[in-house]
């Protein structure tokens, strides 16, 4: 688990979780000691596949958002993440062609962009499982909030539906520190900070003629079924 939330933690003490699930040095309670200890309804987030959950999913059956964004912007994304992190940034130093070519050897921490997708999206329609895409909540917020409210059997009044919208604005979580990741990895919020753009298409300014060509080639070869909203393309 990357990352666990309870709406009872205060600003602290969710970073001090942060901490202790990705630097537990010094700490003796592990990650997943710790969501055990959350009271329930709780909320986790993680990047692991759907395969890391399947014994327990099937016996369960907790509700289950799964958020994704088509390849090219995810990878100008990720670029950027590794080149904010200390551990990671000397493996990109020489720009966005040397992360590209880790990328090809499937060599990116948290593993290959179709493996995560495609073991989730096999599990679209399961009742408990909601799939939603980065570029729909640009076009259409209000349409995937109601899905959520669907999902979680929630009925919220016109004015909470507001509310939700303004602070789900890229603009707002830009600014707020329980989003923004400002406090917890010292970024700012220049163009260099976790959130950048949050934009769709902003591949178009990375990526070469070549590395599009790869892209669209293993798009091509590896989707089933999901070309229906991540065909080449639409992007």
């Amino acid at each position: 688990m990357h990352f666990a939330r309870s709406s009872s933690f205060s600003y602290f003490g969710l970073q001090s979780l942060f901490s202790v699930i990705f630097f537990s040095d010094g700490w003796r309670m592990c990650g997943m000691e710790l969501v055990g200890k959350l009271k329930r309804p709780r909320t986790l987030k993680t990047h692991l596949q759907y395969k890391f959950f399947e014994s327990t999913f099937t016996k369960v059956k907790p509700k289950v958002i799964v958020v994704m964004r088509n390849l090219k912007d995810n990878l100008v994304s990720y670029y950027h993440f590794y080149g904010l992190i200390p551990v990671y940034r000397q493996a990109v130093a020489e720009g966005f062609h040397q992360f590209f070519a880790m990328y090809e050897k499937d060599e990116l921490v948290h593993g290959d962009w179709f493996d995560f997708n495609m073991s989730w999206w096999e599990h679209r329609d399961d009742p408990n499982v909601l799939i939603v895409t980065y570029e729909e909540m640009k076009k259409d917020i209000r349409g995937v909030i109601d899905r959520v409210c669907k999902l979680i059997n929630k009925s919220l009044k016109p004015e909470v539906i507001d509310a939700i919208v303004d602070h789900t604005s890229f603009a707002k979580m830009k600014k707020n520190p329980m989003t923004n990741f400002e406090m917890f990895l010292g970024m700012g919020t220049s163009e260099d900070a976790f959130m950048r753009k949050g934009t769709v298409g902003d591949w178009k300014s990375n990526f070469s003629q070549a590395q599009s060509d790869h892209c669209n080639k293993q798009l091509a070869e590896k989707l089933s079924g999901m070309d229906e909203i991540y065909r080449p393309s639409n992007f």
